[in-house]
């Protein structure tokens, strides 16, 4: 069966009880075996979404914690371990109600959604970094599409440390085992 998650494999199980609109990034819909899946223009753009379901599920429909979530996301109608899902994301973020206009909380709870659904997928930085940035970016718009109200926006994720940043110098002293100038 193919997964219901979207950012390693760029779909989405979109189903029809959930109100929203089409995502940013979708590139279209796959309504084969298990489906219908969104397909989205890049692995980035599948993360942004997943940020922006966690959002719209907290500001929008009214689902405070990672247990209220992952019982909609992953309901037990579905045949999901929702119990054993919600308590391993709730073991990650905390219980109680998600402040995910912070964007270490938006973060880590994308990721233990991430990692429950895939363990095994060595996720792309990169990619997750920019998903972040497109869900701050797309969620102004992605909400007032949803009928919402006012609602927090995400921080942007923070600027890489400037010593964590490798130059071309750098990169290319480390290929061919020379010095960086």
């Amino acid at each position: 069966p193919r997964s219901t998650l979207f950012p390693y494999t760029t779909l989405f199980r979109s189903r029809p009880r959930e109100a929203a609109p089409a995502w940013p990034g979708q590139a279209h819909l796959d309504t084969g075996y298990d489906g219908p899946y969104v397909i989205f223009s890049s692995a980035a753009e599948g993360w942004a979404a997943l940020a922006l379901w966690c959002l719209h599920a907290r500001y929008l429909g009214g689902l405070e914690t990672a247990q209220q979530m992952i019982s909609v996301f992953a309901p037990p109608t579905d045949d999901n371990p929702t119990s054993a899902y919600a308590s391993y994301v709730e073991q990650r973020v905390g219980p109680g109600p998600l402040d995910l206009a912070n964007h270490a909380t938006l973060l880590t709870l994308c990721r233990a959604i991430a990692h429950w659904e895939d363990s095994a997928v060595l996720w792309n930085e990169p990619d997750i970094a920019m998903g972040m940035q497109l869900a701050v970016t797309h969620w102004p718009a992605f909400r007032a599409a949803c009928g919402g109200a006012p609602a927090p926006v995400p921080e942007p994720p923070p600027a890489p440390d400037e010593a964590d940043v490798l130059n071309q110098d750098e990169l290319n002293a480390l290929k061919d085992g020379s010095k960086p100038a």
